[in-house]
């Protein structure tokens, strides 16, 4: 997880790259392996010896308590306002990611995989819709049909295939309606003999950033080895819905939860900065060792939209 070879016991899993996502993967590979843990003890109990003598002061399970849910329509966050505010209903604003497959997929298991992927997390199939001046969000219960499409571009070659690449991701991207809950579209395309099948994601950024790609891939990559091999899925449920923590964020600001921080921001926001520049990383090497993984590789970020001059999409993850 961390990409190390060896941890010590009394290393700290911080200082040693891990941060919250990683530590809510953490957490749920332990409960995979039958430990109670929560994403809490990771940052109370920063070494693997302190989250085991933790994890020993628990041993039977107890139930999480639970939290109520927000039900119905739910108020934006501020960067979804933002987003409404500058873009207004656009349905191409999204992030994409070209990723390798092994030889063998199973194309059944793998949309199997992806439905319960959006089952599980309700920010891939929520609703937005205006009333008057505003914007509510509302997570609706089924998974819009045509989640993934498959193209076989074995019989084309060179420009051929990269031309039909491309149009296959296009037509993903175009099918992304956050007024319907449509915020997420695959496409499998089939290679030639002897190369790899790819799986072409896009999702809408309303419902996705940089950071919880993590948590997707890494659910994806879990389902379909178990579906594939005919097991339960048992992914971790969601503690605290996104559209419940929205609803209390947006009481927070209103009860004037945030009004001791006004002043800091707005000094901070008057300050005079100078504007990085961004250079793209070199692309990393294809890890072909992993062949029961549905999706082992992926090329990094890029600063350019598919269609930018210059874009290499959807050969690599960009937002669009």
């Amino acid at each position: 997880m961390l990409g190390l070879a060896q941890v010590g016991v009394t290393d700290n899993f911080f200082e040693l790259g891990g941060d919250s996502i990683l530590s809510i993967q953490a957490v749920s590979r332990a409960r995979a392996a039958g430990l109670r843990l929560t994403s809490r003890d990771v940052f109370l109990h920063q070494t693997v010896a302190e989250l085991a003598a933790a994890v020993d002061l628990r041993t039977a399970p107890a139930p999480a308590p639970k939290q109520p849910h927000h039900e119905g329509p739910a108020p934006l966050t501020p960067i979804q306002e933002w987003f409404f505010a500058t873009h207004g209903p656009l349905r191409h604003f999204c992030m994409s990611m070209l990723l390798d497959l092994p030889h063998d997929v199973d194309p059944d298991a793998l949309e199997r995989a992806l439905h319960l992927v959006v089952a599980q997390h309700p920010a891939l199939r929520t609703r937005f819709v205006r009333t008057g001046d505003s914007w509510r969000q509302h997570p609706v219960d089924a998974v819009a049909p045509g989640l993934l499409t498959s193209h076989d571009l074995s019989g084309a070659t060179g420009a051929a295939r990269d031309a039909a690449r491309t149009a296959a991701a296009d037509a993903a991207r175009a099918d992304l309606d956050p007024a319907t809950g449509t915020l997420l579209r695959a496409v499998l395309l089939h290679a030639e003999q002897g190369s790899r099948p790819q799986l072409f994601l896009t999702a809408h950024h309303l419902a996705v950033d940089s950071v919880s790609w993590r948590i997707l891939l890494a659910d994806l990559e879990s389902a379909y080895r178990r579906t594939a091999a005919g097991e339960a899925v048992p992914l971790e449920p969601a503690t605290t819905p996104f559209t419940t923590w929205a609803a209390q964020l947006a009481r927070q600001v209103q009860d004037g939860g945030f009004d001791g921080d006004l002043a800091y921001w707005t000094a901070e926001a008057a300050v005079a900065r100078t504007r990085c520049r961004w250079t793209a990383p070199a692309p990393h090497s294809p890890d072909r060792s992993a062949p029961s993984a549905p999706a082992s590789t992926a090329t990094p970020p890029t600063p350019c939209c598919a269609g930018c001059p210059g874009s290499t999409a959807p050969r690599s993850t960009t937002s669009c």
